[in-house]
């Protein structure tokens, strides 16, 4: 089941969701954006496994990434071009196996 965000581009949602319109939202979102780009560093850097990481949550990363990737793409715009650039690369990595384990996933990238 997916859930259709009440919000269609970055900038409905930075008006709606921002820190200046809706400060306890925008830190709600950006505490899980910070645990997904830790996680992505320490991918990178060697400290996990990618094949742990895809068993333990590559549901939860594929899904947060394929609806938070506007807004990222909207902050970096504002002049933070290595915004998210971690939780980019573990969407990516996990995404690399789902495309092979489940090839008919649409939501995976050949």
């Amino acid at each position: 089941m997916t859930t259709k965000p009440d919000w269609n581009t970055f900038e409905e949602w930075w008006q709606k969701y921002g820190p200046e319109n809706n400060i306890e939202h925008y830190v709600k979102w950006l505490r899980a954006q910070i645990t997904y780009e830790i996680y992505g560093v320490m991918l990178k850097r060697g400290f996990l496994d990618i094949e742990l990481v895809d068993d333990m949550m590559s549901g939860p990363v594929m899904m947060y990434w394929q609806v938070s990737k506007p807004i990222i793409e909207g902050i970096r715009g504002m002049g933070y071009p290595q915004f998210q650039e971690h939780f980019e690369y573990l969407y990516e990595e996990i995404n690399k196996i789902v495309a092979k384990q489940h090839p008919d996933f649409e939501g995976a990238l050949a």
